[in-house]
């Protein structure tokens, strides 16, 4: 079920905000880049399903959009947009409590759906993830994986990094308490020329 309303909205709001996730109590939409071409596209997620369509911009500004795709994931309740099968285009990250982990899409073929790479850690109930580079030894170039989890037993909250360098391994490593469940996951830029900072509201 996609809301031509609520796509509109995000339309206006998004513009030079590559890569920001808005949401809704029924969608999840941004911005990005999926085929390489260097034209930003858009995607639309239905939270409850986890389908999603995405608008491959074409020359002149026109969006052609695929047919409904699924994530491998129902009940999602975060999603994020970053370089993580490629530094060359963006990929999609979905994360589902319920499912138990989250799920990375390469979406580089307009004309065919790519199968999830599924992604899981130490930590219960993935409920947010953000594609954001971490820094650290073992930086890569791609953008890594920051994950809340919340259904951890007597304290249920916890952060997961993961290293990702592009290829089908994620590597763990970090796994620590928070005290609380983030919500609206996002890059965000403090300063013009600085690094990308993790942003969230509790």
């Amino acid at each position: 079920h996609f809301r031509a309303l609520a796509l509109g909205a995000w339309l206006a709001a998004s513009l030079g905000a590559a890569a920001f996730v808005y949401e809704n109590p029924y969608e999840m939409s941004a911005e990005g880049d999926f085929n390489g071409d260097g034209f930003l596209d858009l995607v639309v997620v239905d939270k409850a399903t986890g389908v999603y369509r995405i608008g491959y911009q074409q020359a002149g500004g026109v969006f052609q959009w695929s047919h409904a795709r699924g994530s491998g994931l129902e009940g999602l309740t975060g999603f994020s947009v970053g370089r993580l099968a490629s530094t060359t285009y963006d990929s999609l990250a979905f994360a589902s409590p319920t499912g138990n982990r989250v799920n990375i899409l390469d979406a580089s073929a307009p004309a065919s759906a790519a199968l999830p790479l599924a992604v899981f850690g130490p930590g219960i109930g993935p409920a947010s993830v953000l594609a954001v580079n971490v820094g650290g030894a073992g930086d890569t170039p791609h953008h890594d994986l920051n994950v809340i989890s919340i259904q951890n037993g007597l304290n249920p909250y916890y952060q997961t990094l993961f290293r990702n360098d592009g290829s089908t391994n994620r590597v763990a490593i970090s796994h620590a308490a928070v005290g609380g469940a983030p919500g609206g996951a996002n890059r965000v830029v403090l300063k013009t020329g600085s690094n990308d900072c993790m942003g969230f509201f509790m």
